[in-house]
């Protein structure tokens, strides 16, 4: 069961991530849950670690090594990447309001802040966020950040379980 599962982990990291997605966009036209751009960049970093498995499935019966270490490093970078993200808004969902209103990042939507900013100096001030990214709108245990940070570590845990399963085959 275990080793179905590790074998299949582009499918379900895929799907996972497109779910996740789907999800949150769900939350945001229905509940009224409006995404900071620390949210969205979590986003991409999830559609981007999708797409990489979504790759790495269709290689995967080629016997492209290369290739495949390429998107396998690649699919780990994506969920590095956004696990700062999420981490980043989980700390700033942890200052109090003097320490909040010090931050001077986003205070613009991000289609707005790569806009004006340019797309280093608008990624650089998303991730420094602002006070729309400390809003902890919704909480089922933990609130969305803290959902996020768990997503991208599954994903991380599929991908090394499928390597230590791979590595003592």
């Amino acid at each position: 069961m275990i080793r179905t599962l590790l074998n299949n982990h582009p499918l379900i990291i895929f799907f996972f991530s497109f779910a996740i997605v789907g999800v949150a966009i769900i939350f945001e036209h229905f509940g009224q849950y409006y995404a900071c751009p620390l949210c969205i960049l979590q986003r991409w970093a999830y559609v981007f670690c999708g797409l990489t498995a979504l790759f790495l499935m269709a290689i995967k019966k080629q016997k492209r090594h290369f290739f495949m270490t390429v998107a396998e490093f690649k699919l780990c970078l994506f969920a590095m990447v956004g696990a700062c993200f999420a981490l980043r808004q989980i700390h700033l969902q942890s200052l109090n309001s003097s320490e909040l209103v010090s931050i001077s990042g986003c205070g613009m939507p991000l289609s707005t802040l790569l806009e004006y900013e340019g797309i280093f100096n608008g990624l650089r001030l998303a991730f420094l966020g602002g006070p729309s990214c400390a809003v902890e709108d919704w909480r089922l245990i933990f609130n969305f950040a803290e959902w996020s940070l768990i997503g991208f570590i599954v994903i991380l845990l599929l991908f090394s379980g499928y390597k230590i399963m791979r590595l003592y085959e």
